[in-house]
């Protein structure tokens, strides 16, 4: 299941997986691996671009649940998340870099 969040303010349209059984979220970077190719910035947060960002310089690592296991490497933050007309102020996250591991999951 895959769905747009809006992460920051101004809001920015990310695109996630959703995985119910992972212990944390976790947002591909600007300039990261795991951003989707041709897509430009879009699909993927921009931690400067929001005013609301808090963190980011913590590293991080976010276990998934796959076979064989990976896990999403990144730096810990906190910041708004919006999914339809649901909002959390200052949700954690994992500003994803890359995946140590085999190949990721996506």
């Amino acid at each position: 299941l895959v769905a747009t969040l809006g992460v920051g303010s101004p809001s920015q349209d990310v695109f996630v997986r959703v995985d119910s059984t992972s212990q944390g979220t976790w947002v591909p970077a600007v300039g990261g691996q795991l951003q989707r190719p041709g897509h430009g910035a879009g699909g993927a947060f921009d931690i400067g671009g929001s005013t609301t960002a808090e963190g980011g310089s913590e590293d991080a690592k976010l276990p998934i649940d796959s076979e064989p296991p990976v896990e999403v490497e990144g730096k810990a933050l906190r910041d708004r998340v919006e999914i339809g007309t649901a909002r959390v102020e200052s949700a954690p996250l994992v500003l994803a870099r890359n995946f140590s591991g085999a190949t990721p999951p996506l």
